[in-house]
Protein backbone atom coordinates (compact mmCIF):
# COMPACT_ATOMS: atom_id res chain seq x y z
CA UNK A 1 0.00 0.00 0.00
CA UNK A 2 0.96 3.79 -0.86
CA UNK A 3 3.90 2.04 -3.87
CA UNK A 4 3.24 2.62 -7.32
CA UNK A 5 4.74 0.39 -10.25
CA UNK A 6 7.65 1.75 -12.13
CA UNK A 7 11.54 1.66 -11.61
CA UNK A 8 13.71 4.83 -10.76
CA UNK A 9 16.97 4.68 -12.76
CA UNK A 10 19.98 6.66 -11.89
CA UNK A 11 18.51 9.69 -14.47
CA UNK A 12 22.35 11.53 -14.18
CA UNK A 13 24.10 7.87 -15.68
CA UNK A 14 20.72 6.21 -17.88
CA UNK A 15 17.72 8.35 -20.31
CA UNK A 16 15.16 6.72 -21.13
CA UNK A 17 14.65 5.91 -25.14
CA UNK A 18 11.69 3.77 -24.98
CA UNK A 19 9.29 2.77 -22.87
CA UNK A 20 4.90 1.94 -22.12
CA UNK A 21 2.35 1.48 -19.81
CA UNK A 22 3.87 2.31 -16.09
CA UNK A 23 7.13 2.83 -16.88
CA UNK A 24 6.84 5.44 -18.99
CA UNK A 25 8.13 9.15 -18.30
CA UNK A 26 6.75 12.38 -18.87
CA UNK A 27 9.30 13.03 -21.08
CA UNK A 28 9.48 11.34 -24.46
CA UNK A 29 12.58 11.61 -26.76
CA UNK A 30 12.12 11.27 -30.18
CA UNK A 31 14.55 10.02 -32.76
CA UNK A 32 16.59 13.24 -33.14
CA UNK A 33 17.22 13.61 -29.45
CA UNK A 34 17.72 9.88 -29.11
CA UNK A 35 20.40 9.67 -32.03
CA UNK A 36 22.30 12.77 -30.06
CA UNK A 37 21.90 9.90 -27.06
CA UNK A 38 23.21 7.23 -28.85
CA UNK A 39 26.35 9.18 -30.07
CA UNK A 40 27.26 10.15 -26.82
CA UNK A 41 27.66 7.03 -25.25
CA UNK A 42 29.26 5.18 -28.07
CA UNK A 43 31.94 7.72 -27.55
CA UNK A 44 32.27 7.26 -24.00
CA UNK A 45 34.54 4.53 -22.89
CA UNK A 46 31.65 1.74 -21.64
CA UNK A 47 30.27 2.08 -25.27
CA UNK A 48 26.62 1.30 -26.01
CA UNK A 49 24.71 -0.09 -23.55
CA UNK A 50 21.10 -0.65 -23.43
CA UNK A 51 18.92 -1.29 -19.91
CA UNK A 52 15.90 -3.61 -21.14
CA UNK A 53 13.21 -3.21 -18.27
CA UNK A 54 10.19 -5.78 -18.54
CA UNK A 55 7.92 -5.24 -15.18
CA UNK A 56 5.88 -8.04 -15.98
CA UNK A 57 8.44 -10.69 -16.90
CA UNK A 58 9.93 -13.56 -14.76
CA UNK A 59 12.61 -12.57 -12.82
CA UNK A 60 15.86 -13.42 -14.55
CA UNK A 61 14.46 -11.16 -17.56
CA UNK A 62 12.99 -8.32 -15.43
CA UNK A 63 16.61 -6.60 -16.28
CA UNK A 64 18.58 -7.60 -19.16
CA UNK A 65 21.56 -5.14 -20.57
CA UNK A 66 22.65 -5.34 -24.55
CA UNK A 67 25.58 -4.69 -25.04
CA UNK A 68 26.63 -3.13 -28.41
CA UNK A 69 29.60 -5.20 -30.02
CA UNK A 70 30.06 -2.75 -33.51
CA UNK A 71 28.76 0.37 -34.24
CA UNK A 72 25.20 0.92 -34.97
CA UNK A 73 24.79 1.03 -38.95
CA UNK A 74 23.44 4.77 -40.24
CA UNK A 75 20.43 2.60 -41.86
CA UNK A 76 19.47 0.55 -39.02
CA UNK A 77 16.97 2.16 -36.57
CA UNK A 78 17.87 -0.29 -33.49
CA UNK A 79 14.76 0.80 -31.18
CA UNK A 80 12.48 -0.06 -34.16
CA UNK A 81 14.12 -3.50 -34.06
CA UNK A 82 14.47 -3.81 -30.42
CA UNK A 83 10.73 -2.76 -29.48
CA UNK A 84 8.38 -3.72 -32.42
CA UNK A 85 10.22 -6.01 -34.63
CA UNK A 86 10.52 -9.81 -34.09
CA UNK A 87 13.32 -10.62 -37.23
CA UNK A 88 16.82 -11.19 -38.18
CA UNK A 89 18.58 -8.30 -39.75
CA UNK A 90 22.42 -6.97 -40.65
CA UNK A 91 23.32 -4.68 -37.61
CA UNK A 92 21.68 -6.92 -35.06
CA UNK A 93 22.79 -10.05 -34.58
CA UNK A 94 23.98 -11.87 -31.75
CA UNK A 95 27.49 -12.52 -30.75
CA UNK A 96 28.47 -10.57 -33.94
CA UNK A 97 27.23 -7.39 -33.01
CA UNK A 98 25.27 -7.30 -29.51
CA UNK A 99 25.85 -9.24 -26.28
CA UNK A 100 23.08 -9.54 -23.50
CA UNK A 101 24.06 -9.90 -19.30
CA UNK A 102 22.50 -9.78 -16.01
CA UNK A 103 24.79 -7.03 -14.77
CA UNK A 104 26.20 -3.53 -16.07
CA UNK A 105 29.39 -4.42 -14.67
CA UNK A 106 29.34 -7.63 -16.57
CA UNK A 107 28.20 -5.79 -19.19
CA UNK A 108 31.00 -3.33 -18.79
CA UNK A 109 33.78 -5.97 -18.31
CA UNK A 110 31.99 -8.46 -20.82
CA UNK A 111 31.83 -11.27 -18.29
CA UNK A 112 28.80 -14.00 -18.03
CA UNK A 113 27.39 -12.93 -20.75
CA UNK A 114 23.76 -14.75 -21.82
CA UNK A 115 23.96 -17.88 -23.32
CA UNK A 116 21.13 -19.49 -25.48
CA UNK A 117 19.76 -22.87 -26.60
CA UNK A 118 22.02 -24.69 -29.16
CA UNK A 119 23.49 -21.25 -29.78
CA UNK A 120 20.78 -20.14 -31.62
CA UNK A 121 18.91 -17.02 -30.79
CA UNK A 122 15.58 -16.72 -31.78
CA UNK A 123 15.15 -13.98 -33.45
CA UNK A 124 11.15 -14.72 -34.46
CA UNK A 125 10.25 -14.32 -30.69
CA UNK A 126 11.69 -10.89 -30.58
CA UNK A 127 14.27 -9.48 -27.82
CA UNK A 128 15.63 -11.37 -26.07
CA UNK A 129 15.73 -14.39 -28.27
CA UNK A 130 14.03 -16.84 -26.05
CA UNK A 131 18.00 -16.56 -24.49
CA UNK A 132 18.59 -16.71 -20.79
CA UNK A 133 21.50 -16.50 -18.15
CA UNK A 134 22.31 -20.19 -18.23
CA UNK A 135 21.04 -21.08 -21.68
CA UNK A 136 18.07 -22.55 -21.01
CA UNK A 137 14.96 -21.70 -23.14
CA UNK A 138 12.82 -18.84 -21.75
CA UNK A 139 9.93 -18.09 -24.12
CA UNK A 140 7.26 -15.03 -24.05
CA UNK A 141 9.81 -12.61 -22.36
CA UNK A 142 9.61 -10.24 -24.97
CA UNK A 143 8.07 -6.25 -25.00
CA UNK A 144 6.46 -5.54 -27.99
CA UNK A 145 5.35 -1.80 -28.30
CA UNK A 146 3.30 -2.64 -30.95
CA UNK A 147 1.66 -5.61 -29.79
CA UNK A 148 -1.07 -5.32 -26.84
CA UNK A 149 -0.92 -9.17 -26.09
CA UNK A 150 2.93 -8.82 -25.38
CA UNK A 151 4.36 -8.51 -21.87
CA UNK A 152 3.39 -4.88 -20.49
CA UNK A 153 5.48 -2.42 -18.27
CA UNK A 154 8.86 -1.99 -20.44
CA UNK A 155 11.29 -0.27 -20.82
CA UNK A 156 14.61 0.65 -22.71
CA UNK A 157 17.42 2.98 -21.06
CA UNK A 158 20.88 3.97 -22.31
CA UNK A 159 23.51 4.75 -20.37
CA UNK A 160 23.91 8.72 -21.09
CA UNK A 161 22.28 11.27 -19.57
CA UNK A 162 19.58 13.50 -20.96
CA UNK A 163 20.23 17.26 -21.03
CA UNK A 164 16.89 18.44 -22.38
CA UNK A 165 14.24 19.77 -19.74
CA UNK A 166 10.47 19.08 -20.54
CA UNK A 167 8.15 22.05 -21.67
CA UNK A 168 4.37 21.84 -21.87
CA UNK A 169 2.46 20.20 -25.11
CA UNK A 170 -0.67 18.98 -25.36
CA UNK A 171 -1.80 15.53 -27.19
CA UNK A 172 -4.94 16.19 -29.20
CA UNK A 173 -6.90 13.31 -30.52
CA UNK A 174 -5.18 10.21 -28.54
CA UNK A 175 -2.24 8.06 -30.09
CA UNK A 176 -0.48 5.21 -31.09
CA UNK A 177 2.33 3.20 -29.34
CA UNK A 178 3.80 3.95 -26.27
CA UNK A 179 3.70 7.85 -25.58
CA UNK A 180 1.48 10.32 -27.01
CA UNK A 181 4.43 12.67 -27.07
CA UNK A 182 6.19 15.52 -25.36
CA UNK A 183 8.22 19.18 -26.16
CA UNK A 184 11.74 19.25 -24.53
CA UNK A 185 14.42 22.62 -24.83
CA UNK A 186 18.24 22.14 -24.60
CA UNK A 187 19.40 24.73 -21.92
CA UNK A 188 22.67 25.11 -24.04
CA UNK A 189 19.94 26.26 -26.84
CA UNK A 190 16.91 27.82 -24.68
CA UNK A 191 15.46 29.21 -28.27
CA UNK A 192 15.22 25.50 -30.04
CA UNK A 193 12.28 23.51 -29.17
CA UNK A 194 12.26 19.96 -29.83
CA UNK A 195 8.22 18.35 -30.52
CA UNK A 196 8.06 14.34 -30.36
CA UNK A 197 4.78 12.91 -31.23
CA UNK A 198 3.42 9.60 -31.40
CA UNK A 199 -0.43 11.42 -32.61
CA UNK A 200 -1.21 9.44 -35.84
CA UNK A 201 -2.04 12.24 -38.26
CA UNK A 202 -3.58 15.70 -39.53
CA UNK A 203 -6.01 14.69 -41.87
CA UNK A 204 -9.53 13.40 -42.13
CA UNK A 205 -12.25 14.65 -39.89
CA UNK A 206 -10.26 13.65 -37.09
CA UNK A 207 -6.99 15.20 -36.10
CA UNK A 208 -4.07 13.50 -33.58
CA UNK A 209 -1.17 15.29 -32.83
CA UNK A 210 1.07 16.73 -30.41
CA UNK A 211 0.91 20.57 -30.43
CA UNK A 212 2.80 23.96 -28.26
CA UNK A 213 0.01 25.66 -27.95
CA UNK A 214 -0.54 29.30 -27.26
CA UNK A 215 -3.75 30.74 -26.03
CA UNK A 216 -4.77 33.15 -29.01
CA UNK A 217 -8.48 33.84 -28.00
CA UNK A 218 -10.18 36.98 -29.98
CA UNK A 219 -6.54 37.79 -31.63
CA UNK A 220 -8.24 38.12 -34.99
CA UNK A 221 -5.06 40.37 -36.80
CA UNK A 222 -1.72 38.07 -36.21
CA UNK A 223 1.28 37.22 -37.96
CA UNK A 224 2.44 34.06 -36.76
CA UNK A 225 6.80 32.51 -37.87
CA UNK A 226 8.66 29.81 -36.87
CA UNK A 227 11.50 27.77 -38.42
CA UNK A 228 11.65 24.56 -38.99
CA UNK A 229 15.23 23.21 -38.34
CA UNK A 230 15.08 19.88 -38.84
CA UNK A 231 12.13 16.68 -39.17
CA UNK A 232 12.94 13.32 -38.85
CA UNK A 233 10.01 11.25 -39.56
CA UNK A 234 10.49 7.72 -41.16
CA UNK A 235 6.84 7.96 -43.22
CA UNK A 236 5.97 9.76 -46.16
CA UNK A 237 2.85 11.30 -44.35
CA UNK A 238 4.40 12.29 -40.89
CA UNK A 239 3.63 15.94 -40.73
CA UNK A 240 5.52 18.81 -38.60
CA UNK A 241 4.99 22.67 -38.85
CA UNK A 242 2.58 25.78 -37.82
CA UNK A 243 -1.30 25.65 -37.05
CA UNK A 244 -3.55 27.72 -36.27
CA UNK A 245 -6.70 26.15 -35.20
CA UNK A 246 -10.48 27.65 -33.75
CA UNK A 247 -9.75 24.97 -30.10
CA UNK A 248 -8.14 22.37 -28.90
CA UNK A 249 -10.42 19.80 -29.69
CA UNK A 250 -10.13 16.87 -31.96
CA UNK A 251 -12.06 17.85 -35.18
CA UNK A 252 -11.99 21.58 -34.75
CA UNK A 253 -11.47 23.92 -37.66
CA UNK A 254 -7.54 24.65 -38.76
CA UNK A 255 -5.26 26.22 -40.94
CA UNK A 256 -1.91 24.99 -41.08
CA UNK A 257 1.71 24.94 -43.41
CA UNK A 258 3.42 21.57 -42.67
CA UNK A 259 6.14 19.77 -43.73
CA UNK A 260 6.34 15.68 -44.46
CA UNK A 261 7.71 12.86 -44.41
CA UNK A 262 8.57 13.31 -48.10
CA UNK A 263 5.76 14.09 -50.31
CA UNK A 264 6.39 18.04 -50.20
CA UNK A 265 4.88 21.28 -47.80
CA UNK A 266 1.16 21.02 -47.73
CA UNK A 267 -1.66 24.07 -46.71
CA UNK A 268 -3.93 21.70 -45.29
CA UNK A 269 -7.39 23.46 -44.25
CA UNK A 270 -10.42 22.32 -42.47
CA UNK A 271 -13.31 24.88 -42.89
CA UNK A 272 -16.19 23.47 -40.02
CA UNK A 273 -16.00 21.61 -36.89
CA UNK A 274 -15.66 17.85 -37.61
CA UNK A 275 -15.57 18.35 -41.79
CA UNK A 276 -13.03 16.92 -43.92
CA UNK A 277 -9.66 18.26 -44.91
CA UNK A 278 -8.76 19.77 -47.59
CA UNK A 279 -5.15 20.65 -49.18
CA UNK A 280 -4.98 24.01 -50.45
CA UNK A 281 -1.38 24.14 -51.51
CA UNK A 282 1.12 20.84 -52.35
CA UNK A 283 5.21 22.53 -52.81
CA UNK A 284 6.93 19.32 -54.05
CA UNK A 285 9.52 20.43 -56.02
CA UNK A 286 10.03 23.96 -56.47
CA UNK A 287 11.14 24.58 -52.89
CA UNK A 288 13.83 22.60 -50.40
CA UNK A 289 11.47 21.05 -47.32
CA UNK A 290 14.26 21.74 -44.61
CA UNK A 291 15.52 24.14 -42.94
CA UNK A 292 12.42 26.15 -44.01
CA UNK A 293 10.73 29.00 -42.37
CA UNK A 294 6.88 28.84 -42.24
CA UNK A 295 4.59 31.66 -41.92
CA UNK A 296 0.65 32.10 -40.92
CA UNK A 297 -1.05 35.49 -41.26
CA UNK A 298 -4.70 35.90 -40.19
CA UNK A 299 -6.53 39.22 -41.27
CA UNK A 300 -10.22 40.29 -39.92
CA UNK A 301 -10.55 36.35 -37.82
CA UNK A 302 -11.10 35.06 -41.59
CA UNK A 303 -8.98 35.83 -44.12
CA UNK A 304 -5.25 33.78 -44.65
CA UNK A 305 -2.48 34.23 -46.26
CA UNK A 306 0.53 31.46 -45.78
CA UNK A 307 4.21 31.92 -46.49
CA UNK A 308 7.37 29.86 -46.74
CA UNK A 309 10.83 31.09 -46.62
CA UNK A 310 14.37 29.36 -47.02
CA UNK A 311 15.83 32.79 -45.07
CA UNK A 312 13.05 34.02 -43.18
CA UNK A 313 13.53 37.43 -45.05
CA UNK A 314 11.92 36.37 -48.78
CA UNK A 315 8.61 34.80 -48.31
CA UNK A 316 7.04 32.66 -51.20
CA UNK A 317 2.66 32.84 -50.95
CA UNK A 318 2.11 29.19 -51.11
CA UNK A 319 -1.96 29.80 -51.93
CA UNK A 320 -3.65 32.86 -52.68
CA UNK A 321 -5.24 34.55 -49.87
CA UNK A 322 -7.86 33.16 -48.64
CA UNK A 323 -11.49 33.12 -46.38
CA UNK A 324 -12.25 30.32 -44.06
CA UNK A 325 -16.11 31.77 -43.11
CA UNK A 326 -16.91 31.55 -39.58
CA UNK A 327 -13.23 30.29 -38.47
CA UNK A 328 -14.02 30.94 -34.38
CA UNK A 329 -11.35 33.04 -33.29
CA UNK A 330 -12.78 33.14 -29.48
CA UNK A 331 -10.96 29.99 -29.11
CA UNK A 332 -8.53 29.90 -31.01
CA UNK A 333 -4.75 28.33 -30.31
CA UNK A 334 -1.87 28.21 -32.32
CA UNK A 335 1.42 26.72 -32.58
CA UNK A 336 4.06 24.38 -33.22
CA UNK A 337 2.81 21.26 -34.23
CA UNK A 338 3.51 17.51 -35.35
CA UNK A 339 1.72 14.05 -36.32
CA UNK A 340 3.62 10.89 -36.56
CA UNK A 341 1.53 9.06 -39.05
CA UNK A 342 3.87 5.82 -37.86
CA UNK A 343 2.76 2.02 -35.96
CA UNK A 344 2.39 2.05 -32.91
CA UNK A 345 6.08 2.27 -30.92
CA UNK A 346 7.36 4.87 -32.49
CA UNK A 347 7.84 8.85 -32.45
CA UNK A 348 8.41 11.46 -35.17
CA UNK A 349 10.26 14.63 -34.12
CA UNK A 350 10.75 18.26 -35.47
CA UNK A 351 13.14 20.52 -34.30
CA UNK A 352 11.77 24.44 -34.14
CA UNK A 353 13.19 28.17 -33.69
CA UNK A 354 12.50 31.57 -33.60
CA UNK A 355 8.65 31.32 -33.02
CA UNK A 356 7.09 34.33 -32.69
CA UNK A 357 3.68 35.52 -32.91
CA UNK A 358 2.70 39.38 -33.40
CA UNK A 359 -0.33 41.30 -33.04
CA UNK A 360 -0.30 43.46 -36.78
CA UNK A 361 -2.51 46.15 -38.52
CA UNK A 362 -3.56 45.96 -41.60
CA UNK A 363 -4.13 49.19 -44.24
CA UNK A 364 -6.81 49.43 -46.55
CA UNK A 365 -5.85 46.97 -49.88
CA UNK A 366 -6.44 48.84 -52.57
CA UNK A 367 -6.66 52.63 -51.30
CA UNK A 368 -9.53 54.45 -53.69
CA UNK A 369 -7.90 57.24 -55.99
CA UNK A 370 -9.85 60.64 -55.69
CA UNK A 371 -9.58 64.00 -57.94
CA UNK A 372 -7.00 66.15 -56.89
CA UNK A 373 -5.04 68.90 -57.46
CA UNK A 374 -2.39 67.56 -60.08
CA UNK A 375 1.57 68.68 -59.77
CA UNK A 376 4.16 67.37 -61.95
CA UNK A 377 6.57 68.80 -59.21
CA UNK A 378 9.24 66.10 -58.01
CA UNK A 379 8.97 64.26 -61.34
CA UNK A 380 11.36 63.26 -64.02
CA UNK A 381 9.86 61.17 -66.85
CA UNK A 382 10.62 60.50 -70.78
CA UNK A 383 9.49 58.28 -73.65
CA UNK A 384 12.01 55.88 -74.04
CA UNK A 385 11.97 53.96 -77.92
CA UNK A 386 10.45 54.44 -80.74
CA UNK A 387 7.54 56.55 -79.16
CA UNK A 388 9.59 59.39 -79.24
CA UNK A 389 9.12 60.31 -83.04
CA UNK A 390 5.60 60.22 -83.00
CA UNK A 391 3.96 64.13 -82.36
CA UNK A 392 1.16 64.30 -80.27
CA UNK A 393 1.46 60.78 -78.71
CA UNK A 394 4.29 61.42 -76.31
CA UNK A 395 3.52 60.20 -72.55
CA UNK A 396 3.36 61.77 -69.42
CA UNK A 397 3.62 61.38 -65.70
CA UNK A 398 1.83 63.33 -62.66
CA UNK A 399 2.22 63.32 -58.97
CA UNK A 400 -0.96 64.03 -56.78
CA UNK A 401 1.11 65.01 -53.13
CA UNK A 402 -2.28 64.99 -51.32
CA UNK A 403 -2.98 61.11 -52.09
CA UNK A 404 0.64 60.19 -52.78
CA UNK A 405 -0.11 59.17 -56.42
CA UNK A 406 1.65 58.71 -59.41
CA UNK A 407 0.28 58.34 -62.28
CA UNK A 408 2.24 57.21 -65.60
CA UNK A 409 0.70 57.21 -68.95
CA UNK A 410 2.39 55.55 -72.05
CA UNK A 411 1.54 57.29 -75.14
CA UNK A 412 1.13 54.86 -77.48
CA UNK A 413 4.62 53.00 -76.67
CA UNK A 414 3.66 49.38 -77.50
CA UNK A 415 5.52 46.93 -75.49
CA UNK A 416 8.20 46.64 -73.34
CA UNK A 417 10.05 43.47 -75.00
CA UNK A 418 12.64 42.34 -77.18
CA UNK A 419 15.85 43.52 -77.37
CA UNK A 420 14.40 47.40 -77.18
CA UNK A 421 11.49 48.75 -75.41
CA UNK A 422 8.92 51.82 -75.91
CA UNK A 423 7.53 52.97 -72.68
CA UNK A 424 6.80 55.96 -70.56
CA UNK A 425 9.31 56.14 -67.85
CA UNK A 426 9.22 58.60 -64.53
CA UNK A 427 12.47 57.85 -63.08
CA UNK A 428 14.96 58.56 -60.35
CA UNK A 429 18.96 58.45 -60.63
CA UNK A 430 19.97 55.78 -57.75
CA UNK A 431 23.25 53.47 -57.10
CA UNK A 432 24.55 50.62 -54.56
CA UNK A 433 22.27 48.59 -53.13
CA UNK A 434 18.54 49.01 -52.58
CA UNK A 435 14.97 47.97 -52.40
CA UNK A 436 12.11 49.89 -54.27
CA UNK A 437 8.68 49.52 -53.99
CA UNK A 438 4.93 50.41 -55.09
CA UNK A 439 1.44 50.35 -55.01
CA UNK A 440 -0.34 49.90 -58.07
CA UNK A 441 -3.53 50.44 -57.85
CA UNK A 442 -5.36 50.30 -61.04
CA UNK A 443 -3.97 49.83 -64.63
CA UNK A 444 -6.28 51.91 -66.70
CA UNK A 445 -6.28 50.87 -70.73
CA UNK A 446 -8.73 48.95 -72.91
CA UNK A 447 -6.04 46.30 -73.00
CA UNK A 448 -6.32 44.03 -69.98
CA UNK A 449 -4.19 41.16 -71.15
CA UNK A 450 -1.00 43.30 -72.81
CA UNK A 451 -1.01 46.19 -71.14
CA UNK A 452 2.14 46.71 -68.61
CA UNK A 453 2.69 48.74 -65.53
CA UNK A 454 5.17 48.12 -62.77
CA UNK A 455 8.52 49.43 -61.35
CA UNK A 456 12.14 49.12 -63.07
CA UNK A 457 15.75 49.23 -62.16
CA UNK A 458 17.37 50.04 -65.48
CA UNK A 459 21.41 50.57 -66.92
CA UNK A 460 20.36 53.92 -68.85
CA UNK A 461 17.60 55.32 -70.00
CA UNK A 462 18.76 54.19 -73.94
CA UNK A 463 16.03 51.49 -75.54
CA UNK A 464 18.28 48.70 -75.28
CA UNK A 465 19.65 49.11 -71.87
CA UNK A 466 19.31 46.00 -69.09
CA UNK A 467 16.68 46.15 -66.69
CA UNK A 468 14.27 44.39 -64.53
CA UNK A 469 10.74 45.12 -64.41
CA UNK A 470 8.28 43.84 -61.56
CA UNK A 471 5.43 44.23 -63.29
CA UNK A 472 1.48 43.29 -63.69
CA UNK A 473 -1.51 43.40 -66.34
CA UNK A 474 -5.15 43.26 -65.66
CA UNK A 475 -5.77 40.15 -66.72
CA UNK A 476 -2.63 37.57 -66.21
CA UNK A 477 -1.77 39.50 -62.77
CA UNK A 478 2.52 39.87 -61.58
CA UNK A 479 5.48 38.94 -63.54
CA UNK A 480 8.94 39.19 -63.77
CA UNK A 481 10.90 40.58 -66.87
CA UNK A 482 14.28 40.51 -67.43
CA UNK A 483 17.15 41.88 -70.18
CA UNK A 484 20.08 40.74 -68.56
CA UNK A 485 22.24 43.05 -70.68
CA UNK A 486 22.16 45.73 -72.95
CA UNK A 487 20.59 44.42 -76.10
CA UNK A 488 19.75 40.90 -75.21
CA UNK A 489 16.50 39.68 -75.73
CA UNK A 490 13.96 39.92 -72.89
CA UNK A 491 12.49 37.36 -71.00
CA UNK A 492 9.41 36.36 -68.55
CA UNK A 493 9.14 34.50 -65.68
CA UNK A 494 7.86 33.89 -62.02
CA UNK A 495 3.91 34.19 -64.20
CA UNK A 496 1.46 34.73 -61.85
CA UNK A 497 -2.46 34.39 -62.68
CA UNK A 498 -4.17 36.74 -60.05
CA UNK A 499 -7.82 37.02 -60.70
CA UNK A 500 -8.29 39.35 -57.91
CA UNK A 501 -5.71 41.94 -59.71
CA UNK A 502 -8.77 44.59 -59.85
CA UNK A 503 -7.87 44.96 -56.20
CA UNK A 504 -4.71 46.25 -56.76
CA UNK A 505 -1.51 45.21 -55.20
CA UNK A 506 2.28 46.00 -54.96
CA UNK A 507 5.54 45.16 -56.30
CA UNK A 508 8.93 45.18 -55.40
CA UNK A 509 12.45 44.95 -56.40
CA UNK A 510 16.00 44.51 -54.13
CA UNK A 511 19.33 45.04 -55.71
CA UNK A 512 22.35 43.91 -54.40
CA UNK A 513 25.08 43.92 -56.70
CA UNK A 514 24.03 42.34 -60.03
CA UNK A 515 20.68 40.40 -58.67
CA UNK A 516 17.87 41.56 -58.13
CA UNK A 517 14.51 39.89 -55.94
CA UNK A 518 11.25 40.10 -57.29
CA UNK A 519 8.59 40.45 -54.67
CA UNK A 520 4.51 40.76 -55.17
CA UNK A 521 2.01 41.55 -52.35
CA UNK A 522 -1.83 42.15 -51.81
CA UNK A 523 -1.39 44.62 -48.86
CA UNK A 524 1.93 45.88 -48.74
CA UNK A 525 2.58 43.63 -45.48
CA UNK A 526 3.69 40.34 -46.33
CA UNK A 527 5.57 39.78 -49.12
CA UNK A 528 6.14 36.95 -52.08
CA UNK A 529 8.87 36.07 -53.74
CA UNK A 530 9.17 34.92 -57.03
CA UNK A 531 12.43 35.30 -58.75
CA UNK A 532 15.67 36.20 -58.13
CA UNK A 533 17.97 37.07 -61.61
CA UNK A 534 21.22 38.27 -62.19
CA UNK A 535 21.24 41.53 -64.19
CA UNK A 536 24.35 43.35 -65.84
CA UNK A 537 24.27 47.13 -64.18
CA UNK A 538 26.69 49.34 -63.54
CA UNK A 539 26.46 51.38 -59.52
CA UNK A 540 24.29 54.42 -60.51
CA UNK A 541 21.15 53.56 -62.36
CA UNK A 542 17.70 54.63 -62.66
CA UNK A 543 14.78 53.25 -61.33
CA UNK A 544 10.89 53.92 -61.21
CA UNK A 545 7.90 53.57 -62.69
CA UNK A 546 7.12 52.51 -66.12
CA UNK A 547 4.23 51.87 -68.51
CA UNK A 548 3.45 50.39 -72.16
CA UNK A 549 0.66 49.06 -74.31
CA UNK A 550 0.78 46.84 -77.03
CA UNK A 551 -0.85 49.10 -79.98
CA UNK A 552 -0.25 52.48 -81.22
CA UNK A 553 -3.42 53.07 -81.07
CA UNK A 554 -4.33 52.87 -77.11
CA UNK A 555 -2.64 54.71 -74.76
CA UNK A 556 -2.46 53.31 -70.92
CA UNK A 557 -1.69 54.80 -67.42
CA UNK A 558 -0.58 52.65 -64.64
CA UNK A 559 -1.50 54.62 -61.14
CA UNK A 560 1.09 54.12 -58.36
CA UNK A 561 0.61 55.19 -54.85
CA UNK A 562 3.35 54.71 -51.95
CA UNK A 563 6.42 54.60 -54.21
CA UNK A 564 9.44 54.14 -51.87
CA UNK A 565 13.53 54.26 -52.28
CA UNK A 566 15.02 52.85 -49.54
CA UNK A 567 18.90 52.52 -49.66
CA UNK A 568 20.40 49.08 -47.87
Amino acid sequence: KGYSFGYNEDQTSWVQVAARDLLRRDLAHGPIATAQFFTAAAASAEGIILQRLCGNCVPTHQIVFYKRLTPIPVDLDLLIELTTEARQVAGNIWRTDFEMYSTYDDAVNGTNPWLCLNNAYNYGAGFPGECSPSGIRVANQNVRFNNEASRRNGAWNLNTASRYNVTPSVNIGGYRGEHPGSAYIDPASPTEIHLATGGYDISGSSDSFQIISHDLAGRDNLDMVVYVKEFYSGRTRSKAGLMLRSSLEHNATHVSVLTTGDVGVLVLVRSEPGGSTATYSWAESDLEQLPAWFRIVIAGGDTFSVFISQDGSLWTLLVETFVVENFDTSTMVGGMVASAKSWPGYLAEAVFDHFSIQDVTFPTFAPTVTPAPVTSTGVTSMDIGYVTTRENRLGSATFAANTNVYRVTAGYATNIWNTVDEMHFAYFPMSGNFVIQAGIADIESPDERSTKAGIMIRSSLNANASNAFCMATLRTGFRGQIRPTDGAATTRFGYRWDSDFYDGGWVRLTRTGQQITYERSVDGLFFDHFGTKNVTLPDAVYVGMAASTSQWSVQATGVFHDWQIIPL
